[in-house]
C-alpha cells in the first residue's frame, strides 16, 4: 500500500520520566508542499475508527516503531499529538534529540479518503476532508519549507507516474531529429504562447484562448506523429 507522507516542524514537549512527547504532527488550513490544505476535523473519523484499536502507529523517519499513540486530538491549530516512547535505544535517543530540541519535525503517514480541489493565488491545491492515518513519525532527515514550516514527499505512485512520462518524453525526444523544421518551429512557439496563458480562468477572453490552443495543440499533435509513423516507416 502506497502512503503519502507530510512533515511539519513542531515545538514538543518532552518528559523524559514519562517517556512522553506532545507535538503537533499536522496543521489546519496551510497550503503545504504537496500543495495539500488539511481541513479542520479531516482526522475525526480514524481518530473514532483507527486509534483506539492500535491501527495508528508511533515511528522515527517512518521506518522504526519506536513507541505508541497515548493521545490525539483536533484543536483549531491541527492534530495534537502525545506519544508514549518505548524503552529501546532509538526510543530512548528519540528522547534525548527531541528534548534537546535537535529533532523539531513530525510527518504523517496516511491516506487521503476525502478530497477536492481548489485554487488559491492561480494555484490548483487539493483539500483534504478526510484522512485515515496510519502513523506519525519523529523526523530528523527532512528540512521544513519557509510557509507555515510544511513540506510532503510524494507516494512512490507518484514518483513512478513521473518516471514514466519523462520515459515516454526522453523517447520522443530521441526521435525530433527527423521532425520537419517548419513542424518543430510550430511546436515551440506552440508552446511559448501556453506558457504564457495564466493559469486560472478569469474571464471569457482566457476561455477563448484556451480553446484555441487546445485545438492547435491537437492538430499540431496529430501532424507530429504522423511525421514519425512516415519517418518510421
Amino acid at each position: 500500500m502506497q502512503l503519502e507522507r507530510k512533515v511539519v516542524s513542531a515545538e514538543f514537549k518532552a518528559d523524559v520520566a514519562k517517556r512522553r512527547i506532545e507535538g503537533y504532527a499536522s496543521t489546519f488550513g496551510n497550503v503545504d508542499g504537496n500543495d495539500d490544505i488539511v481541513l479542520k476535523g479531516a482526522y475525526t473519523r480514524t481518530l473514532e475508527n483507527d486509534l483506539p484499536i492500535g491501527r495508528i502507529k508511533v515511528k522515527r523517519n517512518h521506518q522504526v516503531l519506536i513507541g505508541k499513540p497515548e493521545h490525539a486530538e483536533q484543536d483549531s491549530k491541527g492534530l495534537l499529538t502525545v506519544s508514549r516512547i518505548s524503552d529501546t535505544d532509538l526510543g530512548n535517543e528519540t528522547l534525548i534529540l527531541v528534548q534537546d530540541g535537535v529533532i523539531d519535525e513530525m510527518s504523517i503517514g496516511f491516506k487521503a479518503e476525502e478530497k477536492s480541489y481548489t485554487t488559491v493565488e492561480g494555484k490548483r491545491v487539493r483539500e483534504l476532508a478526510g484522512v485515515k492515518l496510519y502513523e506519525w513519525s519523529f523526523m530528523d532527515d527532512v528540512a521544513a519549507n519557509s510557509q507555515a514550516s510544511v513540506i510532503g514527499v510524494k507516494s512512490l505512485y507518484d514518483v513512478s507516474c513521473v518516471l514514466d512520462q519523462m520515459q515516454s518524453a526522453v523517447y520522443a525526444l530521441q526521435r525530433l531529429a527527423s521532425l520537419p523544421a517548419d513542424v518543430a518551429a510550430r511546436v515551440a512557439a506552440l508552446v511559448r504562447d501556453l506558457q504564457a496563458l495564466p493559469s486560472v480562468s478569469g474571464d471569457a477572453e482566457y476561455d477563448a484562448r484556451q480553446a484555441a490552443q487546445v485545438a492547435s495543440l491537437s492538430t499540431l499533435l496529430s501532424e507530429f506523429t504522423n511525421s514519425l509513423r512516415t519517418t518510421n516507416s
